[in-house]
């Protein structure tokens, strides 16, 4: 199963057409572009 994390409103609408298309199981994950409650702190090495 594939995780595709888009935002709408972009071209990941189209890797949806493909998805559905070849008839593969994904799971949707939308989040806004831009959006600062995405970013992860860097790690520390």
């Amino acid at each position: 199963m594939f995780k595709l994390y888009f935002a709408p409103k972009n071209r990941a609408v189209r890797s949806i057409l493909l998805l559905d298309e070849l008839e593969l199981k994904y799971q949707l994950s939308s989040f806004k572009l831009g959006d600062r409650t995405m970013r992860k702190p860097h790690a520390k090495i």
